[in-house]
């Protein structure tokens, strides 16, 4: 029997790498940061502002995001940044897909998440400066920084994240935090072990890695910190 869900979303949306977006935490880091996402409902706002002929004060501060909401390409329901909710959206933020339905047809569409904005990581495209560590897919390749798909940690909070390099070096001793440090699933493994009884700044940083180490381990035996 075919699910009543399904509209020909295959044309579109069949192996669609997807960000997966909790609300409203999301909102408030695009708030606080002034990021891609807060860009683009600003500018959505100013437009329906204007069309509407009404007053710059619905464009104060927070109001803005009132202007804002989607549906899911399956079931319609309704995505609002001031609603707690999960949602997976394409790249161009143009396709969003509850969580519930993205569980129900990621194998049927293969589809692949990914993060797209974190507490403590970036990504190359939000890159200002070189004071960075880059967490690379797999083997260096021995000539290339600053890939598309690497996650980036600013040297500020390395360095303050005692906790986090402590439970690394306790795993891999080798580690240069100015040179390139190979670890592996089972010593990554082992720093999950150490990190449980480490402050909660480096708890979390592990947490955030660990969700994009969990894609990244399906292909990769290893992945590579590149330090500054």
């Amino acid at each position: 029997m075919t699910d009543w869900r399904l509209n020909g979303q295959e044309k579109y949306l069949q192996n669609a790498k997807l960000y997966k977006i909790t609300f409203p935490e999301f909102w408030e880091i695009a708030y606080r940061e002034k990021n891609e996402f807060y860009q683009k409902i600003e500018q959505y706002a100013k437009s329906y502002v204007e069309s509407a002929n009404k007053g710059h004060e619905y464009l104060e501060g927070e109001k803005i995001q009132h202007f804002w909401h989607e549906h899911c390409e399956f079931c319609w329901e309704k995505a609002m940044t001031d609603i707690p909710c999960t949602f997976y959206c394409t790249e161009d933020m143009k396709y969003w897909i509850c969580e519930e339905c993205f569980n129900d047809f990621k194998e049927q569409f293969n589809f692949q998440d990914i993060a797209y904005l974190m507490k403590y990581f970036i990504f190359e495209k939000n890159r200002e400066g070189s004071f960075y560590h880059e967490f690379y897919k797999g083997e260096w390749d021995g000539k290339t920084f600053w890939k598309s798909d690497s996650l980036l940690l600013s040297d500020d909070i390395l360095v303050n994240s005692t906790g986090f390099v402590d439970a690394i070096i306790e795993v891999v001793p080798s580690y240069d935090c100015y040179g390139k440090t190979e670890i592996s699933i089972e010593e990554w493994k082992r720093i999950g072990e150490i990190i449980v009884n480490k402050d909660k700044v480096s708890q979390e940083i592990y947490n955030e890695l660990n969700d994009w180490l969990v894609t990244v381990f399906k292909k990769y035996k290893c992945f590579t910190i590149l330090g500054i």
